[in-house]
């Protein structure tokens, strides 16, 4: 193997926000950060829709787009027994077809197991890992935490804490100390342990686990930002950019020789899809299928535009929710919540999957849905018991579209703001993981209201923060002492494309790295 004639040092700075990335850089609380703006040729990331998949991180290390993986989420629903599941990543990596000695430490959906020619650790703290953890050697794992002890902030990775602020407060903490003890491990991978690479990608999750759950500390606008919560939120979102700042120089300081590719696949920003996907959306096909009301809010939980009824502070929201979803279905033989065996990565712990018992009955079922509203059509000859026939599949796709379109918000008056996608194709060969009817939602709701079927909700925020900011960015830096320049705008789906280029040489991979072959000179 011939090595490539400059190391390549990748960077993915998981969740990070350049809105919020530059206003910091302007109150001088990143200066590495502006010390990698200055010097690096930047360009911009238009993530398309495939952000709303969940999967970029499995795009990135597959090179795949959804068209070649067949995978249009995170989410699958097994059509014959009407569970849905998350499973995990089963692609090669794209590294495997480099000419490059590699390394990789907590880079989500990176499948060691099918990597022989890879080093490194995975799973070890990323958010949606997407794999098991494993490493390369077998015993780097236990290496890692005889070394450095256990990733200090599990339990907050998913954290769910507005509705607490001493939960608030330990999240920010212990996000901090995350990214802090990450620093620690990657410096000590990179430079100590395996220092023949040529090229080492690691990920810094903390960014997205801290948004999602602390972003009404930092949005001023958002209905939650009243909360106690809200200052120790703020704190935490600081800190978190700021200890990731401190090992980006590391990074910069410790690795002269290399060539730097730092990029964020796309912005942050409110939440707009929880409670809708999770919940609103499945209760309004529920109701509008069987006539019968499955969820019932508490009646203490008030509908006043701030962010949905609040929680006391023990409460888990999933638990909340789920105890209100009362479905009346008809239960048959073979199908039993209690008899059927969940599969790995279930989602029956999401509201939407309360409903499943009564899937097969409906002419249509929201499945559930972490970025989008997702609905598929119960269609004979594809799920099991099917109701609805294929020379009637569009006619029941336009009467979902026309039922989700016709909802009202129950604050404003106005028609819901939406974008519902009926999904092209032959529906007889939906893959799994694809809907019949996507719905997107451009702002945060609580509650619906659905002439002739009531008000579905309110019910209370989950997680203040998402996926729906704007374009990511991406920073090229050959050397330290260059200035940089503006590349323009490249889809997310080139960043692996870009990372072959800068290793092989090949200057054929994809139009951003063309652009980064260019300005390495």
């Amino acid at each position: 193997m011939t090595p490539p004639a400059k190391r390549l040092l990748v960077l993915g700075l998981d969740g990070f926000d350049p809105e919020i990335g530059r206003s910091l850089m302007l109150a001088g609380k990143l200066p590495h950060l502006a010390r990698l703006h200055g010097a690096a040729h930047r360009f911009h990331i238009d993530p398309g829709m495939e952000k709303y998949t969940g999967l970029v991180w499995e795009q990135f290390c597959s090179a795949f787009t959804p068209e070649q993986s067949s995978r249009w989420s995170a989410n699958v629903i097994d059509t014959q027994r009407y569970l849905t599941y998350q499973p995990n990543t089963r692609l090669m990596p794209f590294t495997e077809r480099l000419k490059a000695r590699t390394l990789v430490f907590d880079v989500p959906h990176f499948d060691l197991a099918d990597s022989a020619g890879a080093r490194g650790l995975v799973a070890w703290g990323s958010h949606d890992p997407g794999v098991p953890q494993g490493s390369r050697p077998e015993d780097l794992c236990r290496e890692v935490a005889d070394r450095f002890g256990a990733y200090p902030a599990t339990q907050f990775i998913y954290g769910h804490v507005w509705h607490n602020p001493q939960q608030a407060e330990a999240m920010a903490n212990a996000m901090v100390a995350a990214v802090e003890l990450r620093s620690d491990v990657t410096r000590w991978l990179f430079a100590d342990r395996f220092p023949d690479w040529d090229l080492a990608i690691t990920v810094i999750s903390e960014y997205h686990s801290a948004t999602e759950a602390l972003w009404h500390g930092w949005e001023e606008a958002h209905p939650l930002h009243s909360k106690p919560s809200a200052g120790p939120a703020r704190e935490g979102m600081l800190g978190v950019y700021q200890a990731a700042d401190r090992m980006l120089g590391k990074m910069l300081d410790e690795f002269p020789d290399a060539a730097i590719l730092a990029f964020s696949p796309h912005g942050m920003g409110r939440n707009l899809a929880d409670v809708p996907a999770m919940l609103l959306l499945p209760e309004l096909i529920y109701r509008h299928c069987t006539g019968k009301i499955g969820f019932n809010a508490d009646e203490d939980w008030p509908l006043d535009g701030t962010g949905g009824p609040n929680l006391v502070p023990t409460e888990d929201w999933s638990m909340a929710v789920n105890k209100r979803i009362h479905v009346n279905a008809r239960r048959v033989g073979w199908f039993s919540g209690r008899s059927q065996k969940l599969p790995e990565n279930s989602l029956d712990w999401m509201p939407a999957a309360r409903y499943r018992a009564a899937w097969p009955d409906m002419r249509a079922y929201a499945t559930p849905a972490y970025y989008d509203g997702r609905v598929r059509i119960n269609l004979k000859g594809r799920e099991r018991r099917g109701v609805v026939p294929l020379e009637g599949y569009q006619a029941v796709v336009n009467e979902v579209a026309n039922l989700i379109r016709s909802c009202k918000d129950p604050i404003s008056g106005a028609p819901i703001d939406v974008d519902v996608d009926c999904r092209p194709g032959d529906p007889l060969k939906r893959n799994p993981s694809d809907a019949d009817v996507i719905v997107r939602f451009n702002k945060d709701y609580y509650a619906f209201e659905c002439e002739g079927l009531g008000l579905v909700g309110p019910a209370p925020c989950r997680r203040p923060g998402g996926h729906t900011g704007g374009p990511g960015i991406g920073y090229y830096c050959p050397g330290r002492t260059d200035t940089g320049t503006d590349l323009g705008s490249f889809r997310a789906t080139d960043l692996s494309g870009a990372v072959s280029a800068l290793i092989d040489i090949d200057p054929t991979a994809c139009a951003l790295g063309r652009a980064l072959l260019r300005v390495a000179g």
